[in-house]
């Protein structure tokens, strides 16, 4: 099943707390900056609270995400954060991707599950049969997440076609694809078919 994760998040905000009638007018008609008003007008201690945890705000606890990017970047990073909101990992990497290890590392830290496929996003035939794989392997997914992306630097003149259609293949089509095969077997799963396409 793919789904787009729709939660009700609690944001805690000091300044909604405070209940002395002096203040709020002043704080709220208040020209300084938000800077000099809060130093001006600082939170009592007794109004002070500690960082909420994310797994407080966000859990996805038990559920399967299958990533693409995952070992490094910002892919890394999102798919550290849900792993430790509770989500089992299915990795899909380049062939050869010596970060998956530590990734993998670092998932099971927080006692989730870590799934590793090897494919290249920019060939559309190896696509499917990396999800075909996945399914093979009796995984049933509840998350994907497409996070996969490169670029190519240099002066516009000198980007061949060659550049640009690997850029296309990766970030666009690859994409496009895992989305594909997520919905078209989410039928399988006895789920409505949800895809959720992100990108870089």
């Amino acid at each position: 099943m793919a789904s787009i994760i729709q939660r009700k998040t609690r944001f805690y905000c000091p300044l909604a707390r405070l209940s002395l009638s002096a203040i709020q007018p002043v704080r709220a008609q208040s020209s300084l900056s938000k800077f000099a008003r809060a130093k001006a007008f600082p939170v009592e201690e007794s109004e002070k609270k500690e960082p909420t945890l994310l797994t407080d705000l966000f859990s996805v606890r038990g559920k399967k995400a299958i990533w693409t990017g995952i070992t490094g970047g910002l892919g890394k990073s999102l798919g550290i954060a849900l792993a430790e909101a509770g989500a089992n990992v299915v990795s899909i990497q380049l062939p050869g991707d010596s970060a998956v290890g530590t990734l993998e590392k670092e998932v099971r830290s927080f006692g989730a599950e870590f799934h590793r496929f090897d494919c290249n996003l920019g060939d559309s035939v190896s696509v499917p049969k990396c999800f075909t794989d996945i399914w093979m392997s009796g995984i049933v997914p509840d998350i994907l997440v497409n996070c996969a992306g490169i670029n190519r630097h240099g002066p516009l003149e000198t980007l061949t076609d060659e550049d640009i259609s690997l850029v296309l293949d990766v970030n666009l089509k690859g994409s496009f694809v895992a989305a594909q095969e997520m919905a078209n077997n989410s039928s399988d799963f006895d789920a409505p078919g949800r895809s959720s396409i992100s990108g870089p």
